[in-house]
């Protein structure tokens, strides 16, 4: 197609002017036509650079780092070769620090959880160690009271033991009595 002789240079210009102006998905998507327009052209270095650049203000980074590589890997020696390395690290850096930063969160997170966890089991066996205080006490007046029970019985016991020996005690004299009335007489 033959538009003329500043056709390609018109579109650029086109194209760069939505840059300027923010419009950076429009100029994006024509960065990407000059490319296909015009895949050999003398600025095509300079149109991915700028494709690389539209797609970075639209924080489609990873997009953007395909047209800064193209530029690293096909055009090492244009004017847009230091500037795309540098846009690629910087693309490269903000990725490793999205991940450092979703590690963090998540770690936080494990953290705020496993805390939860922790507080909520402490609580569970502060409150299991309360009942079984309070079932020991129960147990505790219910041991003091069989022990008084058993103190009782056999006080009682001894008391009924030694009436019996007083009974004894007193058969074995009402016998030798009689023995004594029986001689007697």
């Amino acid at each position: 197609k033959d538009y003329g002789e500043n056709y390609e240079d018109a579109y650029y210009e086109n194209a760069m002017m939505y840059y300027t102006e923010k419009k950076y998905q429009t100029a994006a998507d024509l960065f990407v036509n000059f490319l296909n327009e015009f895949p050999d052209s003398a600025n095509a270095a300079k149109v991915c650079y700028q494709t690389g650049e539209s797609l970075y203000e639209l924080a489609l980074y990873d997009d953007s780092l395909v047209y800064f590589k193209t530029v690293i890997d096909n055009y090492s020696a244009s004017n847009y070769y230091e500037a795309a390395v540098f846009r690629a690290k910087l693309i490269e850096s903000r990725k490793n620090e999205l991940v450092l930063q979703n590690l963090l969160k998540w770690s936080q997170e494990q953290f705020l959880a496993s805390r939860d966890t922790f507080i909520k089991k402490e609580q569970e066996a502060n409150d299991t160690i309360k009942l079984l205080k309070d079932k020991i006490k129960i147990l505790e007046r219910e041991i003091a009271s069989k022990e008084n029970i058993v103190e009782f019985n056999y006080e009682q016991n001894m008391i009924l033991e030694s009436k019996e020996e007083l009974l004894k005690g007193k058969e074995i004299i009402l016998k030798l009595i009689e023995k004594e009335i029986k001689k007697s007489k």
